[in-house]
């Protein structure tokens, strides 16, 4: 059995340990935050620049379980508005149109990564026909 003093020890062990990860972190946090910071200054010198970062950073500045859990949610709101349910194609472009990024290269690829959310989520999901989906819930 352990001792009293033992069982303190590693706890007090465990949460160094967690403090020390916590410090790292907060460390990698601040230099992303200076490099943003400095490619601030660069885009008001360069205006330009800023064109050909925003795709860049529209997709690396959230991560990546967040963006799927926010394109998820998103796909909720859009097949709310056809309780019959929506082709795959359609409820592509609706995310488009709210200015929403589909992950894939292309229109294709961007089908296929909706098609694999839907399988993923068929708590939420129901398939009606091939490449046709509504609401679950």
């Amino acid at each position: 059995m352990n001792s009293m003093k033992e069982i303190l020890e590693g706890r007090s062990n465990l949460l160094r340990s967690q403090l020390a990860d916590i410090e790292q972190r907060r460390e990698y946090i601040q230099a992303q935050l200076r490099l943003l910071e400095d490619i601030m200054e660069l885009l008001e010198k360069y205006p330009a620049l800023g064109e050909g970062l925003i795709g860049l950073f529209r997709q690396t500045t959230v991560p990546r379980r967040r963006r799927t859990r926010e394109l998820v949610n998103n796909i909720v709101e859009v097949l709310k508005t056809a309780p019959q349910g929506m082709e795959l194609e359609e409820i592509r472009r609706a995310l488009l149109d709210r200015g929403l990024q589909v992950p894939g290269k292309d229109s294709q690829m961007q089908r296929a990564r909706l098609t694999l959310i839907f399988r993923k989520n068929q708590d939420l999901f129901r398939r009606v026909r091939r490449g046709v989906y509504q609401l679950r819930i």
